[in-house]
């Protein structure tokens, strides 16, 4: 712009020059240039020049705000399996469920233990009657006795009372008849067992109650 100015002071002292050379016939000694004109007005702007080069980046700003949070973006695709996880812990037991239908009937079971013996049935119709004896028979009646101790089941030799009768428990294929009475009253014989030198009894009698063992044998038949 300086430059411009310049040239538009220079073209006024050159106009005036030429003016002053046509009202003069002949041309003086130059004389000394005159001061500097004043700033003629500023002249219209130039076209725009040509764009310079580019220059050199310039270092990098300082990071900006952080800006609003862009709209979340599509699901991407789903990743691998992660390797199984320990087991945890186990969680409460859970409400009881409704009871199922009722299942099949299983097979039978082994059978029980047998019972105990029911009491003893009513007596049976007399049968009929027997041949005529020709005579009176001759029998053996020997009494085993002892106390039940109300723990005991089983009485041998030893527990005979000497006093009341015999010591000795026969074996059965020596006797007749074998009864056994507890308490005055006559026992069932699947009640008891009796071996050689032994009674064996189901259930243990009360304390105190006296236990009787008969023994019958039959002699022989005597003539009349």
């Amino acid at each position: 712009m300086k430059m411009k100015c310049e040239f538009s002071s220079l073209k006024k002292i050159r106009y005036r020059k030429k003016k002053l050379k046509t009202c003069c016939s002949s041309q003086g000694k130059r004389g000394r240039q005159g001061p500097e004109g004043p700033q003629g007005k500023r002249g219209r702007q130039g076209p725009e020049g040509p764009q310079g080069k580019r220059g050199r980046q310039g270092p990098e700003g300082p990071q900006g705000k952080k800006g609003p949070q862009g709209p979340k973006g599509p699901a991407g695709p789903a990743g691998p399996q992660g390797p199984k996880g320990q087991t945890g812990s186990a969680g409460p037991q859970g409400p009881e469920g409704q009871t199922g239908p009722e299942g099949p009937e299983g097979p039978a079971g082994p059978e029980g233990p047998e019972g105990q013996t029911g009491p003893e049935g009513p007596e049976g119709p007399e049968g009929p009657a027997g041949p005529p004896i020709q005579g009176p028979i001759a029998t053996t009646n020997l009494m085993y006795f002892t106390f039940s101790d109300g723990q005991k089941l089983e009485y041998t030799n030893i527990d005979g009372l000497p006093q009341y009768g015999t010591t000795q428990i026969l074996p059965p294929s020596e006797v007749s008849y074998i009864n056994l009475f507890i308490n005055g009253i006559l026992e069932p014989q699947n009640c008891y067992t009796v071996e050689e030198g032994k009674l064996i009894l189901d259930e243990a009698p009360h304390k105190g109650s006296p236990i009787i063992l008969q023994f019958i044998i039959i002699n022989q038949l005597n003539p009349l």
